[in-house]
């Protein structure tokens, strides 16, 4: 494997092309990762070889940033490029993100939503710089819009994910931005089929507890010295509205279980040696 921006990376295209003069067919490396600038930020492209008894394709997975660094968008396509046409980019040992984003409009020059298959992902940030929702499109509706599955993370003070949000119902966008979001959310973010997912922090703003959208519970413990200990899932146990969502309730409510107990509780330990190096 050759990694030429570490994927994600922000590289110019100049930067890239340096680190890649060894390369000169695709049998020296399974994947590539190669990134190049754009008027807003950036865009990264992993390059991952599949299907070779057949001839060779090539996968592509895109990533871009905006000015500020943040990841906003990923693309997973579902159609690959010929091994004839990443050949042909090495054939003079370069590798240029325009070469990429070239090849990915004519092959998907003429084909509609609908018929297209690609996995993209928007990623939506607060003020903070937090990643507040995460936007997958679907398909198209009757009306030939795109309709898209929206998934929230809302945090405390401390900054922790304290809850995560999946809504049940899919719907349509004016854009990307918080507001067109939170506008679209208002009439299904109390539908009671949302896949809601709880986290209760101790005071070192750790995982303890964590309540899945069917009122599971799930337990981190950790050693004094801060390494996790065990996890555990707590299987006849399910969490109520009326329960706070504090340490010191859910430890009530959990009582002694332990992994292995008459309850059905599962669950892993973890054993380290005086350096703190896990062992087992």
């Amino acid at each position: 494997r050759v990694n030429v921006s570490g994927f994600g990376g922000v590289v110019t295209q100049a930067q890239g092309e340096a680190l890649l003069p060894a390369i000169t067919s695709t049998t020296d490396a399974l994947s590539y990762v190669v990134s190049g600038t754009t008027a807003d930020g950036s865009v990264s492209y992993q390059i991952q070889a599949i299907d070779e008894k057949d001839g060779g394709h090539w996968r592509v997975v895109e990533q871009r940033t905006n000015a500020l660094g943040q990841v906003v968008t990923r693309v997973s396509y579902d159609r690959a490029l010929s091994t004839a046409t990443v050949n042909g980019w090495l054939a003079d040992t370069r590798l240029e993100a325009g070469e990429v984003t070239g090849a990915l409009t004519a092959l998907y020059a003429g084909v509609t939503h609908e018929h297209d298959a690609s996995v993209r992902e928007h990623l939506v940030y607060d003020v903070l710089g937090r990643v507040r929702f995460s936007v997958v499109e679907l398909g198209v509706n009757a009306g030939g819009a795109v309709m898209h599955r929206i998934s929230e993370t809302q945090y405390d003070q401390a900054g922790n994910a304290l809850t995560t949000i999946g809504f049940a119902q899919t719907v349509t966008l004016s854009g990307y931005s918080e507001g067109s979001i939170e506008g679209a959310l208002t009439p299904i973010r109390n539908d009671a089929t949302n896949a809601v997912v709880e986290r209760v922090y101790d005071a070192l703003n750790r995982v303890r507890f964590q309540i899945d959208a069917k009122g599971d519970l799930s337990e981190i413990q950790y050693r004094a010295s801060g390494e996790v200990s065990s996890q555990s899932q707590y299987m006849d146990i399910t969490v109520g509205a009326g329960t706070a969502r504090t340490v010191s309730a859910l430890e009530t409510l959990r009582g002694s279980r332990t992994p292995g107990d008459t309850y059905g509780t599962r669950g892993v330990s973890y054993g380290y040696d005086a350096a703190g190096r896990q062992t087992s």
